[in-house]
This record gives structure tokens, sequence and C-alpha cells, in this order.
């Protein structure tokens, strides 16, 4: 599957990975299985990884899609933080979008380059 997760420190850290294309089936799938999932702690930090996605699964439309997803999962996918990390610049607007959108606001969602610099701001 293109978008994958795994838990970590009991459930309190959430590490997805894309990889490849991935499309907006991708992502309602993994929403669903992430808010659906007993593990992830209520107060959990999330590390969504793109790093090994490629670019063009999704839209401008699609992603208008994944915003309204997130509302109705809202604690599924930031709860605590979530930190993206991107490698191809081309995912940064879209980041930078879900930033900016999210219900989370803005002080909870980050954009990285850097795996390093994801990770400690995370843990704080």
């Amino acid at each position: 599957m293109p978008v994958n997760y795994t838990l970590r420190d009991q459930g309190g850290v959430v590490h997805v990975r894309a990889t490849g294309r991935f499309t907006l089936a991708d992502v309602k799938t993994f929403l669903a299985a992430l808010a659906g999932d007993p593990g992830v702690q209520p107060d959990h930090v999330t590390l969504f990884d793109t790093s090994a996605a490629t670019f063009g699964g999704i839209d401008d439309d699609s992603f208008a899609q994944v915003l309204e997803m997130e509302k109705l999962h809202p604690k599924a996918m930031v709860s605590r933080k979530l930190a993206i990390l991107i490698k191809d610049k081309r995912f940064l607007r879209h980041a930078g979008m879900f930033q900016s959108q999210t219900t989370a606001g803005s002080e909870r969602v980050r954009v990285f380059t850097s795996l390093v610099e994801a990770t400690n701001w995370l843990s704080q």
C-alpha cells in the first residue's frame, strides 16, 4: 500500500510513510484505518514522511477532499503535533495548504525537509 503507518512508543508516535505515487483512495484507506486503530494514543504525535513518494497522484481537487476527510477525523492525523517531511519540493504547496487549513491549526502542524529537524520538533 502506498500509504502505511506504524505505531511506536505504545501508540504515542504514528510514523506514516507514503511511497510511490499515492492517490486519494490510498489516503482515504489510510485515514480510515488510523481513525479506527485502538492502539493509537489520543495524544499522539505524527510524522508523515513523503520522502519516498512520487509527486502527481493527488491533484488540487483530490487534495481538497483530503482536507474534508481530516475534518471528519480531526484527531486521527493531528492530535498533539504533525510533522510533514518532504523531499520533493512539489509537495510543498499541498503541505503548506494542509498546515494552514487543518482543524488543528498551524501551530501544531509543521513542514520539514530534514528528518532530524522533524523528529526533534516532535519530541519537544
